[in-house]
């Protein structure tokens, strides 16, 4: 079953986020999904693989199948957490991801669900999200006025009819580094829109404007698209500040949705690094909208190991 069957037998709207990662829905019904995505070239960190943070979005997505056979007419459930444990390296492009979620409990309008993600039978990463049931949104939504390529993020009472029209074009250092430069060349950052503001020893300070394919509904990013920017944000700081004679590899992350993302507007996002032991690296990221009101937190852990 297509997604659009899945719409169709549900009542439910087009969800552009899914249809970018074609998105197949197997089965949906009784608090239960399973789907299945490829891993595809947009998601590419390499010719061989897949960014870590593909795997959390079609997590998220899955969940929110399960989910919504728990919704009523009218209504839609949202992300409020979702923990995503990674148990291998990301797959390969092109590889066939199946996703299978279970809500386990409900109280009133909140729901929890868990799953788990495998490729060829083998289990890569598990997953839980906390979701709520919130009244479904069509038409277009929230923007900020005054948004330009060198808009500072400052407080502003947001306004239904300002919507940029331009990529942001940010102020970068004057030296750069090469590796976020690689980073921000991925065909999922260019699709985010990101572009380097700042880079410091343990912080990095990106801007985004979002393409409208990661869109959930009513002009708000997908919940699965959250983690694709913060993931992205941490690779561009991972990238600058680690050994050349070192890589990472992702553990876990955890996503608190503090409030919808808009679309159409200008994002800062940034990534910290709040500990750092020999072997481990904890990094909190953040995401604004223009207003300069959180959106969204994640907090992610990397594992340091040896380059081949």
């Amino acid at each position: 079953m297509t997604p659009a069957e899945a719409r169709a037998r549900s009542g439910s709207v087009r969800l552009p986020f899914c249809d970018l990662n074609h998105l197949e829905v197997l089965e949906v019904g009784d608090g239960r999904a399973r789907c299945a995505t490829t891993v595809g070239s947009w998601l590419a960190r390499s010719d061989e693989h897949g960014i870590p943070s593909a795997v959390a979005a079609i997590a998220d997505m899955v969940l929110m199948y399960a989910c919504s056979t728990r919704s009523t007419p009218g209504m839609m459930p949202v992300t409020a957490t979702m923990r995503v444990d990674l148990w291998t390296d990301p797959p390969p492009v092109g590889s066939r991801l199946v996703g299978e979620a279970e809500v386990q409990g409900a109280d009133g309008d909140l729901l929890l669900a868990s799953g788990r993600i495998g490729v060829g039978g083998r289990t890569v990463a598990s997953a839980t999200v906390r979701s709520m049931l919130v009244p479904l949104v069509t038409g277009p939504g929230p923007s900020l006025p005054g948004a330009t390529p060198d808009s500072p993020v400052v407080a502003e009472t947001p306004h239904p009819s300002a919507t940029p029209t331009a990529r942001p074009t940010a102020a970068a250092p004057a030296t750069p580094a090469p590796a976020v430069d690689a980073v921000l060349a991925l065909p999922a950052a260019v699709l985010a829109g990101l572009e380097l503001v700042a880079l410091g020893d343990e912080r990095i300070d990106l801007k985004a404007c979002p393409s409208a394919d990661l869109e959930r509904t009513g002009g708000v990013l997908h919940g699965g698209a959250i983690p694709l920017l913060s993931g992205l944000a941490s690779s561009a700081l991972l990238a600058a500040t680690i050994s050349p004679q070192q890589q990472t590899r992702r553990l876990d992350l955890t996503a608190d949705y503090i409030r919808p993302t808009p679309m159409g507007t200008f994002l800062s996002v940034t990534s910290t690094i709040v500990q750092r032991t020999r072997r481990l690296i904890k990094i909190h990221s953040e995401i604004l909208d223009v207003g300069g009101r959180t959106t969204a937190r994640i907090y992610e852990t990397a594992v340091l190991e040896p380059s081949p």
